[in-house]
């Protein structure tokens, strides 16, 4: 893109609803190929929703293409601590009708009538300075933060010994919520689906995941009429998770309203707090027990036998409300002041470094309390 007499390299941002320029950029823009113009009222707000600066805005004449017969006006927000030269918005993309072939590498856009056409070679796609930079820029910060935020190791190190027998050693070392079961109230007859074929080379996958279930504890041998499919599921880092498909049974549940907190409110309940200690639980619903009388609805079937759970599985439709109310339970006197949960994940935050291991030392024992 060249203004004026300068060349820059322009980022196109369709997430951004407005262009902006640099400051450092628009100072070395002529005078002659700029004119300030005034609007009111305008906010800018980053993509992580935090308000970004706003020196002045000038009216453009740019040409993206070396033929443009006519420069294209348009205007821009100049920002400081902007991490690339220009971005052209929604409102400049918009306004030339553009059109981009990411296989072609091909932008068209229409300026007073012309369609034009933009094709980049491939020696000219050069790696993504912008994410370069902003990765250098958030390293020094996360530095600087470490260097500032740095708790007492010795402090630390007591609060979790005093408290070691709550922290699980290996991930078959769960626990069981005391006075806590999960129900599933439903409506009509059994549910049975028949089991779905599976390859064969994931059968011992599937035995190996009942012969560890059955030695935590967590499913039983069953007698049930109900009969929900096996999902395989392929993670990220290419191992198996073992599901049961539980849809049917969802069907004719009904449903538990507890809410389940957003993520925008938790967001909000943290700003102004400088120091976090995050805490995940080790399966989490394999700790909360099912009423017996509804045991016989979780059923699932394999080439080896009939089966059913005795901890709370995911895919229930109840299971996060059910996981939710008891954490909030636990909880409840803390949540806002120096603690907050979603399901599992448990965040403790403070806005003074010296309040973070006293605050852990308030936390450890209602957790503990409860299994």
């Amino acid at each position: 893109m060249t203004v004026g007499s300068r060349r820059v390299a322009a980022l196109i941002d369709t997430g951004s609803t407005t262009s902006v320029i640099s400051s450092d950029f628009e100072k070395q823009i002529p005078q002659t190929a700029k004119k300030e113009r005034s609007i009111e009222n305008l906010n800018l707000i980053t993509a992580c929703g935090d308000p970004m600066p706003k020196v002045k805005t000038v009216e453009l004449q740019v040409k993206l293409h070396s033929v443009d017969s006519d420069p294209i006006k348009s205007n821009f927000h100049v920002v400081p601590n902007l991490a690339v030269s220009c971005i052209l918005g929604m409102d400049f993309i918009t306004n030339l009708e553009f059109r981009i072939n990411t296989a072609s590498r091909r932008i068209s856009y229409k300026n007073n009538g012309k369609q034009y056409h933009i094709v980049a070679k491939v020696s000219e796609i050069q790696p993504c300075q912008v994410c370069v930079i902003i990765h250098q820029k958030l390293e020094e910060e996360i530095k600087e933060l470490i260097g500032k935020t740095e708790i007492r190791k010795e402090d630390l190190r007591k609060v979790l010994e005093r408290n070691k027998h709550i922290f699980a050693t290996s991930d078959s070392d769960f626990g069981e919520a005391i006075g806590e079961e999960h129900s599933i109230p439903t409506v009509g007859p059994p549910v049975y689906i028949p089991p779905r074929r599976q390859p064969r080379v994931m059968l011992p996958v599937i035995e190996k995941h009942v012969e560890m279930m059955l030695a935590n504890d967590v499913i039983e041998e069953s007698k049930s009429p109900y009969s929900s499919p096996i999902l395989l599921v392929k993670k990220k880092d290419g191992t198996i998770r073992f599901c049961v498909d539980f849809r049917f049974v969802n069907d004719v549940t009904i449903k538990d309203k507890f809410p389940i907190p957003s993520i925008e409110a938790i967001k909000d309940d943290l700003k102004g707090a400088k120091y976090f200690s995050t805490l995940d639980f080790i399966s989490g619903y394999w700790q909360i027990p099912i009423k017996k009388e509804d045991r016989h609805k979780t059923a699932f079937t394999t080439q080896n036998g009939h089966y059913q759970f005795k901890r709370m599985p995911f895919g229930l439709t109840n299971a996060p409300p059910c996981f939710q109310r008891i954490m909030t339970g636990i909880l409840r006197k803390v949540i806002g002041k120096f603690a907050l949960v979603y399901l599992d994940d448990v965040i403790i935050f403070s806005k003074q470094k010296k309040n973070t291991s006293s605050i852990s030392k308030k936390y450890f024992p209602s957790s503990q309390n409860q299994g």
